[in-house]
């Protein structure tokens, strides 16, 4: 799976552990944050890189970070067919996924400990949009999402 990874200038730390832990997990990423604590990058670029690429096809699913993570989600979901949510949990990551077929993970550095990060991180990946529902949920679910999307072409 082809992960697309963003940063803020605070959250270079964390986003440096996560990616070293999702690399060691096979996954392939595409980092386009910052590539020392010193690089300078807003997170309304790091929001809006990460949903390019995703858009583009460059990425599967994203995992960025800023301070609280609110900033980046708000940045990536201004983006057409993006869905950014901001995570302090490993339930709530995988409910992102699970429930809400979110696209993007966002967490906070100054919010969410290096740990739980890559646990969060690796559940949003593993976890599979309506995997535990029946087909009728699945579908329901599947329709209404495409129902807003088609809302927002107006």
């Amino acid at each position: 799976m082809r992960v697309v990874m963003t940063n803020d200038t605070g959250s270079w730390k964390l986003k440096t552990a996560v990616k070293d832990h999702l690399i060691k997990k096979g996954y392939v990423i595409l980092d386009l944050g910052t590539d020392s604590p010193n690089g300078i990058l807003l997170y309304t670029e790091a929001g809006h890189m990460a949903a390019k690429a995703l858009q583009n096809g460059d990425a599967d699913l994203g995992v960025i970070f800023c301070g609280s993570g609110a900033g980046v989600c708000i940045a990536a979901n201004k983006h057409k067919g993006v869905d950014a949510v901001v995570c302090e949990s490993v339930d709530t990551a995988r409910g992102a996924r699970l429930i809400n077929d979110a696209s993007i993970l966002c967490m906070g550095a100054n919010v969410v400990p290096e740990e739980r990060a890559k646990e969060m991180a690796e559940v949003f990946l593993e976890t599979q949009f309506a995997e535990d529902g029946d087909a009728e949920r699945k579908d329901r679910l599947r329709g209404y999402i495409d129902q807003i999307r088609v809302m927002e072409e107006f």
